[in-house]
């Protein structure tokens, strides 16, 4: 309370040396009013009628803006009379100090005796008393250049009534006071009534008088239904003065900016807030290079983005933002990009300028311009980058002013920008800002549509609220989605709705014993079982004043469409595949909470065989962390009957026969899928391949049409051609037509033609073709088997484990002695996390290239070359079996 009051008394202090002591002369004048009407429009407001110039102008200021708020008629006479009043009757502040310490050459009542007087310019005394009079904030924006040119005085305890609509005064340094109003440019938009063309002239900022005969685009137009839409509109907007109800004018309009806090925690629900309607800001540390480690900071089981360089949160948030905004329409080929495919723009920001040189600065634009190239989230982001100092102050950095600016000038060239809609949606808006303020934080379609008095003949009176509720959405203002099962769900505050998900994505740092065990199984594994869920929610209903139980299901299927929550299995219908016991607990996963790989060998057991990878790869490299996530839950669904080892970038599962899994990765802008068999007969060593492709096709078809329409994929291998073989994944691919004639082809053919090395070709056997795809050729015309006729016999990856054990922080090194160019090991330490996965791909590609030359001899000589003789010796003899 004392902060407070010391606050006050800052504020105070602050205005009187605003209204008394800020002088201007000579040429400045002109400064001094261009630069009021600039910072009034950056408020987002707008000014009202000229203001007598008769000494009394902050009188009649606060007299004008009396009538705005409350419709009260008092003269500037009046006012003058029950300010003085006022003072007289309570002389003392909060702070129990008299105001005549606040006056200057004179006694109290000489000074209430002046300023009862005609022409008495007002001050900062009497300012404070009419807000505790009227029970009003008064907020002054004035002309002296600063960066904090708004001031805002509050009632004190002395107030008699409080009102939530602010006084909006203007103050020029020369001591004169205009009074402003909140700019309407969204209401005019919002008007069918006037259609907005380009040339049309625009109409005047409203004030007292024209409130009765606004300009509607009619010249001198009296039409009393005109002036009566008008009206209403007007009292909806001003209904709103918790935001002070602006969106600012045609030339200006408002900006409401919302900041995505930048530590990884709030990353999982930032999708929640994403729309098109929006300019994205990408902030970007100049003092720290694209490839440079992410130092990991425990956030004591929050959720986590698990991005390893710098530059993969630039993939990650562009991703995301595409992916839960883009339009619902194809991808466009070369040449013919849609306009609706390349919102929202997203701007990039540098930041700490000041630490880094000119070359430095200009170095990091080439690199992020290189890295998004080929990039299909590329389209969104604004070819001018923005680098800001913001430790400059009086005066600032220019490019800050540039900035904004430039981000002033984006948001007029938005096609919703001046965009129209019916009178009966802003009624609808404020009909739910209504019922918050009751108390709900979510309603039905039903309540909606008794809110709206009649429909459109053309439209159901269903269908109307749809298209009215679908349109608030968009602006940000509630959640709502006309899918069958959230159809008849309305989320009247998105943050409420945050609130509800961070109880299951965010681990308590304290745990209820009753549930520990299942609150230490989502932290492990980010599995959710429906008993946590509702342990959880039943003893938040006070917090979150609402009972969740009674809407768990729309809550859960709400998360579920922002990636928050995803069903594995329980509560079967037709839109989650299989059918499964509804008596069984539902699960899920959250993909946050998914962790990383800790032991490779749950994933890669010693003496498995592991076939080539194959890979789907996405056109534009756009690859978003939810689709991969949404094909692990289809997989799980598909082989439910052995529970998977699902990891925040890769997953296993066991197929039909025990002894065949298969597990899909995440790598940048591609799936790799690899088989595993402990089934030694060559023939049937992997075949499960074909129908674990045949099912990853069809759930990932299944999930772009329904989640991401529009994006296209590709099989590939792995291309083994000479000048391939020195490249990592990213640079071999070899697309695979899937269809039979072309398979058909490569089998009769023995090899796969290359397509970056024309005429070069690969072996059938070094693809893996054969791995993946059933060969369509009889037996006799079967020209090249599926595996080495003649493989080793010592099966040198029995081995692989210890060395991985004991040369994992010399993996390169081994890499360099088995064989491997400069660029494959480059590629292998890109693509690869931590070095034990370095290592083990360094060994398995060695013995794919090598085959039958990849012996254990070969093995220990390289070891025992780079100085690990011990684990050479660890390996026992070459003559094992």
């Amino acid at each position: 309370m004392k902060k407070l009051k010391n606050d006050n008394k800052d504020t105070f202090q602050k205005l009187r040396h605003l209204l008394t002591e800020v002088k201007v002369k000579g040429d400045a004048l002109t400064d001094t009013y261009n630069r009021l009407t600039m910072h009034v429009a950056e408020s987002g407001l707008t000014f009202r009628d000229e203001v007598p110039k008769d000494g009394n102008c902050m009188f009649h200021a606060v007299c004008d803006q009396l009538f705005r708020t409350e419709r009260d008629g008092i003269g500037h006479v009046e006012l003058r009379k029950l300010a003085v009043d006022f003072l007289k009757d309570r002389p003392y502040n909060d702070n129990g100090d008299h105001l005549s310490v606040f006056v200057q050459d004179q006694s109290w009542e000489d000074y209430l005796d002046t300023m009862s007087r005609d022409g008495t310019w007002g001050d900062h005394i009497v300012l404070q008393a009419i807000a505790d009079k009227f029970g009003h904030d008064v907020s002054i924006v004035s002309s002296v250049e600063a960066k904090n040119y708004v001031t805002i005085l509050t009632p004190s305890s002395r107030t008699l009534a409080r009102h939530d609509t602010p006084l909006l005064l203007g103050h020029y340094a020369e001591n004169h006071y205009a009074s402003l109003d909140v700019a309407i440019a969204e209401l005019e938009a919002a008007m069918t009534i006037r259609n907005e063309k380009k040339g049309e002239e625009q109409p005047k900022p409203p004030t007292k008088d024209s409130h009765y005969q606004p300009d509607l685009g009619v010249s001198g137009t009296t039409d009393p239904d005109l002036q009566a839409t008008y009206m209403k509109a007007a009292n909806i907007f001003r209904k709103q003065h918790d935001q002070l109800n602006v969106t600012g004018t045609e030339e200006y309009p408002l900006i409401s900016i919302w900041d995505f806090g930048g530590q990884e925690i709030f990353y999982s629900t930032q999708q929640v807030f994403y729309t098109h309607r929006a300019i994205y800001g990408m902030i970007l540390d100049l003092t720290k290079p694209l490839d440079s480690t992410v130092e990991k900071v425990s956030s004591d089981g929050g959720p986590t983005t698990h991005c390893h360089k710098e530059r993969d949160f630039i993939d990650y948030h562009l991703e995301s933002i595409r992916a839960h905004t883009r339009p619902l329409v194809p991808h466009c080929g070369a040449g013919q990009t849609a306009a609706k495919d390349i919102i929202p723009p997203v701007m990039v920001i540098f930041t700490h300028k000041d630490q880094v040189t000119e070359k430095c600065k200009q170095a990091f634009y080439s690199a992020t311009r290189n890295h998004l190239k080929g990039k299909v989230i590329d389209k969104h982001v604004i070819d001018r980058y923005f680098s800001v100092d913001n430790t400059r102050r009086n005066p600032e950095d220019p490019e800050v002013a540039e900035l904004r600016h430039y981000i002033l000038d984006l948001a007029k060239k938005q096609s919703y920008m001046g965009e129209s809609i019916p009178i009966k949606w802003l009624e609808v808006k404020s009909a739910l800002q209504g019922m918050h303020k009751k108390g709900k934080r979510y309603c039905t379609l039903q309540e909606v549509m008794e809110a709206i008095d009649n429909h459109p003949i053309e439209t159901t009176p269903e269908e109307n609220a749809v298209n009215i509720l679908k349109f608030w959405h968009l602006c940000g203002d509630i959640i709502y989605f006309p899918l069958q099962i959230l159809r008849n769900f309305v989320i009247l505050e998105p943050q409420w709705f945050v609130e509800v998900c961070k109880t299951i994505i965010t681990i308590p740092q304290f745990r209820d014993r009753e549930v520990k065990d299942e609150w230490d199984r989502l932290q492990e594994t980010g599995e959710l079982h429906d008993h946590l869920i509702e342990h959880v929610w039943s003893h938040r209903e006070e917090a979150l004043r609402y009972n969740l139980i009674d809407h768990k299901e729309e809550l859960l299927d709400m998360m579920e469409k922002f990636d928050l929550v995803l069903r594995c299995h329980g509560r079967g219908d037709e839109e989650t595949g299989p059918k499964y016991d509804t008596a069984e607990q539902a699960t899920y996963f959250v993909p946050a909470l998914l962790t990383t790989v800790t032991d490779d060998k749950k994933l890669y057991p010693s003496r498995v065989t592991r076939s080539k990878p194959i890979f789907i790869v996405f056109d534009g490299k756009f690859c978003p962390i939810g689709l991969y996530h949404r094909i692990v839950i289809s997989s799980m669904r598909r082989y439910f009957k052995k529970k998977p080892l699902a990891y925040a970038s890769c997953a296993r599962f066991i197929t039909s026969n025990p002894r065949q899994t298969f597990i899909i990765t995440k790598e940048k802008f591609y799936l790799k899928v690899e088989l595993l068999s402990s089934i030694h007969e060559d023939a049937r060593c992997f075949s499960h391949g074909p129908e674990v492709r045949e099912g990853l096709d069809e759930d990932l078809r299944e999930v772009i049409e329904k989640w991401a329409p529009g994006i296209r994929y590709e099989w590939c291998l792995r291309c083994s051609c000479d000048d391939h073989k020195v490249k990592g994944d990213v640079d071999r691919f070899l697309p695979i037509q899937d269809r039979e004639a072309n398979i058909r082809e490569c089998f009769k053919n023995g090899n796969v033609d290359c397509e970056t090395y024309a005429p070069a070709t690969t072996t059938v056997q070094d693809a893996g073709l054969a791995d993946w795809f059933q060969n369509p050729l009889p037996e006799d015309d079967r020209r090249s088997p599926a595996r080495p006729e003649n493989p080793p016999s010592v099966d040198v990856s029995r081995y692989f484990d210890k060395v991985v054990d004991e040369v994992s922080s010399d993996w390169d090194n081994l890499a360099r002695k088995l064989g491997f160019e400069r660029n494959e090991i480059k590629g292998i330490k890109d693509e690869e996390g931590d070095n034990n996965r370095r290592c083990r791909e360094v060994l398995e590609r060695w013995r794919n290239k090598q085959g039958n030359v990849a012996t254990l001899q070969v093995l220990k000589r390289a070891l025992i070359e780079i100085g690990h003789k011990r684990t050479a010796n660890l390996l026992g003899d070459s003559s094992d079996s």
